[in-house]
């Protein structure tokens, strides 16, 4: 409407859309309307153009705008890299994603224990999604082997696949797991549970 002036926030929900879409040409189109306008472009606005090409299987792309984040001013962090991690998981090409999160962490970026969990239930379900239970579960023991304690969201991550692939036996030992870790089950996980159960009959 008259008067109304989009802010970054606006302006990055377009971005999301885009990249989801799997539309880097859409991106980059949004990305020169944040700069034609007075709202700077955001670390948030640089990650879901990164999206959009990593997504897009365009990796030089993706790195390209990783240049460019950087001549930008800001620093890359653990969410520009991890569209490139799901898009080589995705693929069933694991190797090339565990080098992604090599070389995220020999540029300098840190994670602390909760964007290892995001990061790594993210893969869990990019896996799972694919019907690919064994791969899943490879990754989900990959976080364990980084010393980082398992959250909700990745003990979540791997019971959906579990769900999903109809192994409910699976899915209880993992709650199991959840619960003598001292974590407490929540509305979603007995869900969950549920699903598997229905899955397996």
């Amino acid at each position: 409407g008259a008067g109304f002036t989009p802010t970054i926030v606006t302006y990055n929900c377009m971005l999301v859309a885009c990249s989801k879409a799997r539309r880097p040409d859409l991106s980059r189109l949004w990305l020169s309307r944040i700069r034609a306008s007075e709202t700077p472009a955001d670390l948030t606005s640089f990650n879901q153009v990164i999206a959009a090409h990593a997504r897009a299987d365009s990796t030089q792309g993706a790195l390209g705008w990783i240049e460019k984040l950087r001549q930008a001013g800001l620093s890359p962090d653990a969410f520009s890299f991890l569209p490139l991690v799901e898009a080589e998981a995705e693929a069933g090409r694991d190797e090339d994603a565990l080098r992604w999160l090599e070389r995220m962490q020999e540029g300098g970026v840190t994670c602390d224990s909760e964007v290892l969990n995001i990061m790594y239930s993210r893969l869990v379900t990019v896996c799972g999604q694919e019907g690919r239970l064994r791969d899943a579960a490879r990754w989900f023991e990959r976080l364990g082997e980084t010393g980082i304690a398992f959250d909700a969201r990745s003990y979540f991550a791997m019971m959906q696949c579990c769900a999903k692939a109809g192994n409910v036996d699976g899915a209880m030992e993992l709650f199991q797991r959840m619960e003598d870790s001292g974590l407490k089950p929540d509305v979603e996980i007995y869900g969950c549970m549920i699903n598997a159960c229905a899955q397996a009959e």
